[in-house]
């Protein structure tokens, strides 16, 4: 995909983003929210931002606690054998990459998480 620039409305004083693509940005890229209509997304933005920050920072810590539980449920599946303790320690090398995990927790067991 390629990056698109946004302009700046001079009258708000806000970014103005080409149509069908998303105002969420990523490492400067626009995403183009594909399966969404454009009035869905000025629907879920208008709710963002009325939503308090408290709400917000929920919202991102359930987002996180539901993927930390998707990526074990993923390493159960790959290392059914694998204790409780295997399991984090592996979850450790996708969160923080191998070689953080390693210096943090020792090394990893065989095979590695990360291939």
């Amino acid at each position: 995909m390629e990056a698109l620039s946004c302009g700046i409305n001079a009258e708000q004083g806000r970014r103005t983003w080409p149509r069908n693509y998303s105002m969420i940005e990523s490492r400067g890229m626009v995403t183009p929210l594909t399966d969404t209509s454009a009035d869905a997304e000025r629907v879920q933005i208008e709710i963002l931002r009325a939503m308090p920050s408290w709400r917000k920072l929920q919202l991102v810590n359930d987002l996180i606690t539901t993927t930390r539980l998707l990526a074990l449920t993923g390493l159960r599946e790959r290392f059914p054998t694998a204790s409780s303790e295997e399991l984090r320690r592996r979850l450790a090398s996708i969160v923080l990459g191998p070689d953080l995990a390693a210096r943090v927790y020792g090394p990893e067991p065989h095979p590695p998480t990360i291939r």
